[in-house]
């Protein structure tokens, strides 16, 4: 009887526990977060009044003188030193090829192939050599002159051969006129370049004296392309030694004692 007692218990105690309702799980507490302490915000940063521009003055630009001014120190050549390397130059360069062509080709007929080459090789020279090698001419040389830029240095050569193409450019002027006007002229093409050419060559000249009539330095084309060229008296003697070169200082002084070179007209 014992078993069968503790088999009802058992079975007594099974409903008991079927019949009580189920534990309610006690409701689950959410830790609230604490408060999150607002950054404090950056002070803004005070703009800085900003300082009023002043207005910039602009300064008055000088206006550019187109005049060209002579470097201190120096004293322009008179007319008559002006003159005489003018005449020496020009017989140099060109005059002795114009007398040669004019005696053998019109007057006389001759062959002057040898002395028309000997004349051409002595222009050259004066006009390329011995401004590169003396920076002056064969007339600056006699007549005691030589050129000057606006710092009051020796011009180059460039400056004294332009400045001597006035000369062949009347010539090829005159004789492209020529051919113009000449009746038994055939117009080719090559004819008509030619001419043309020869006529628009006088701009050249026509140009340098409008310079010197106009402007208030009387510089020409020439002398104005360079900056300003100036034609001063000069009584430095060359320390080459040649013998060229002696005689040619020994015209000068051949000059100056004849009075070839005095500037009556300074003062």
């Amino acid at each position: 009887m014992g078993l069968l007692e503790k088999a009802g218990k058992i079975a007594d105690d099974e409903k008991e526990e079927k019949k009580a309702p189920a534990a309610v799980p006690a409701a689950v507490v959410l830790d609230t977060p604490e408060p999150v302490a607002a950054k404090p915000k950056k002070k803004e940063k005070k703009r800085r009044a900003k300082k009023e521009k002043k207005p910039r003055v602009k300064k008055e630009k000088k206006p550019r003188s187109s005049v060209k001014e002579l470097p201190d120190g120096f004293e322009l050549a008179g007319r008559g030193r002006s003159s005489l390397r003018f005449i020496v130059d020009f017989t140099v360069n060109f005059g002795l090829i114009i007398g040669l062509v004019i005696f053998g080709l019109v007057l006389t007929y001759t062959d002057i192939t040898w002395p028309l080459v000997l004349v051409l090789i002595l222009s050259v020279f004066n006009m390329a050599v011995m401004p590169i090698q003396y920076k002056s001419s064969m007339g600056n040389v006699i007549s005691r002159t030589k050129f000057i830029n606006s710092r009051g240095d020796s011009a180059i050569f460039l400056y004294h051969m332009l400045k001597n193409i006035n000369i062949p450019a009347y010539l090829i002027f005159f004789g492209g006129l020529l051919i113009a006007i000449s009746a038994g002229t055939v117009w080719t093409t090559a004819t008509k370049v030619t001419v043309g050419l020869s006529i628009a060559i006088i701009i050249i000249p026509f140009l340098d004296w409008v310079f010197r009539r106009t402007r208030k330095d009387n510089l020409g084309l020439w002398e104005v392309a360079f900056g300003g060229v100036w034609l001063v008296r000069s009584t430095e003697s060359s320390s080459d030694g040649s013998k060229f070169m002696k005689r040619l200082e020994s015209m000068a002084q051949y000059a100056e004692t004849k009075g070839f070179v005095d500037d009556e007209d300074e003062g």
